[in-house]
């Protein structure tokens, strides 16, 4: 069985620490060419367009459609910054390496007591706001979000969370 990794990403961004880049801290960016051996190719690009009735991926770069028996299509999530007014020009997010580290640069040119305001209560709001209120103690983190926080875990486990936050 040949496998072969898309991305147009030469390294692996571990999207579960882009909370730790938002506050100046380092991560691992492992080379993707490293990480994944000789039994998997790597293709730096972008897919464009997949044609199932060809069993290809159209892809972006000057490299030739890849074919495949089997497709496993792992875009991963994104931020909406233009649905809502006003997000696109004042909003941050994290997303990907070079949005968090803008986030990073817009943090460290805040007054010391501006308040921080953190829009989305999933796991990814709790680790960005927990993280920014650890590393600028003195700066106010408020975290928004719809229906109840930590309402997707167990009864023990949103009380839990909800003490930690307060």
């Amino acid at each position: 069985m040949k496998v072969t990794l898309v991305d147009p990403k030469e390294r692996l961004v571990q999207r579960l620490r882009l909370h730790q880049v938002a506050t100046g801290q380092r991560v691992s960016e492992p080379a993707y060419r490293k990480l994944l051996g000789a039994k998997v190719a790597f293709v730096q690009d972008a897919a464009e367009m997949i044609d199932c009735e060809r069993s290809r991926v159209e892809l972006a770069g000057s490299h030739e459609p890849l074919p495949f028996d089997r497709l496993i299509y792992t875009v991963g999530s994104g931020v909406d910054l233009s649905t809502v007014p006003g997000a696109s020009e004042h909003a941050h997010s994290v997303t990907d390496l070079a949005p968090a580290r803008g986030l990073g640069d817009a943090l460290r040119h805040l007054p010391d007591d501006a308040l921080v305001a953190v829009v989305g209560g999933g796991m990814t709001g709790l680790e960005v706001a927990s993280e920014i209120a650890t590393t600028y103690p003195t700066r106010p983190v408020k975290l928004v979000t719809g229906g109840e926080l930590g309402g997707w875990l167990s009864e023990r486990g949103g009380e839990c969370l909800r003490e930690a936050l307060a």
